[in-house]
């Protein structure tokens, strides 16, 4: 191939840049550029919690959930082959977990403070508390989605 045939080609793909296009408009390329919007349905599905429940890391900020959730704190460790086992299943099925349940993941080995307030002694323990942080109902042992949204939707 001749140079000038590279230098030809070189020249249409470096015209039809974004890049370039964007600054014959009158963008600087340095200038951030608004990124594509979303499908309405997938930013109201994103910016929307009552189309499923939610499995999210603990803050003490997120217990305000339990305003219109029934918030469970799932106290796991990396460690626990059990805790592994449930937190794949539960993120494989984050489409059943029904939109009033609102499950936090605590880190059991660095969070001492809150294994404290609630008398959590081991992993894979779990505490359904209310807005305020109170502990409403404590459990041990769930293996399942399903069987920890029983025992939250249980009375």
């Amino acid at each position: 191939m001749s140079i000038k045939v590279i230098l030809l080609a070189l020249s249409t793909i470096i015209l039809s840049s974004p890049l370039l296009a964007n600054a014959s408009e009158g963008h600087s390329h340095d200038e951030p550029q608004a990124a594509p919007s979303k499908p309405a349905a997938l930013e109201k599905k994103a910016n929307s919690h009552d189309a499923v429940g939610l499995y999210e890391d603990y803050s003490e900020k997120k217990l305000s959930l339990a305003v219109n959730h029934k918030v469970v704190l799932f106290f796991k460790a990396s460690w626990c082959g059990e805790c592994r086992e449930l937190d794949a299943d539960i993120t494989k099925n984050l489409t059943k977990i029904p939109p009033e349940i609102a499950i936090l993941k605590v880190d059991y080995d660095n969070s001492a403070k809150l294994k404290r307030k609630y008398g959590v002694t081991r992993q894979l323990s779990f505490v359904q508390v209310d807005k305020n942080g109170a502990a409403i109902k404590k459990w041990t042992d769930s293996i399942s989605l399903a069987d920890v949204v029983s025992k939250v939707s249980a009375k």
